[in-house]
């Protein structure tokens, strides 16, 4: 394999295991089966949720990796940030209007920090390209019509 393989593969794995430490997190908040008597229903804002997802809050995103989301995707996109040892877990939100998902759509991906700025276009776009034609052009028409100034 060349390095370009085994990097991919590790990229792929970490994001693996980063998505399998998520679930675990997620699955130890879930309520045990208690007494319906004792139950206390507590709201969890949709941001909790997506950071209990995530493993925590976002840490701040730089603003040319914002932009580069409002430029290859639109505005609409969210972003989540955590930095490890292997990189910058970037991690996509994609809005409800554009996803088939029940929930939540997140699209993590870790970026070798060696790759930066790059690596984040270069993850926007693949996930652009996993959407079809219609939602495709959906999002670019809203691209469009915010960067549209009279």
């Amino acid at each position: 394999m060349t390095n370009k393989e085994l990097e991919q593969k590790l990229n792929q794995l970490t994001e693996t295991v980063e998505t399998l430490k998520s679930i675990v997190n997620l699955a130890k908040n879930l309520p045990q089966a208690s007494n319906p008597q004792l139950e206390t229903k507590i709201e969890v804002k949709p941001e909790d949720k997506i950071n209990r997802i995530l493993g925590g809050i976002s840490e701040p995103v730089l603003p040319e990796y914002r932009q580069a989301v409002d430029e290859l995707l639109n505005k609409d996109f969210g972003i989540h940030i955590n930095h490890s040892t292997l990189g910058t877990k970037f991690t996509i939100l994609v809005p409800k209007k554009y996803s088939t998902e029940l929930e939540y759509d997140v699209r993590p991906k870790v970026i070798p920090y060696a790759d930066g700025l790059n690596g984040v276009k270069s993850w926007c776009e693949k996930v652009l390209g996993t959407f079809n034609e219609q939602t495709k052009a959906l999002i670019i028409a809203q691209r469009i019509s915010s960067q549209i100034t009279i």
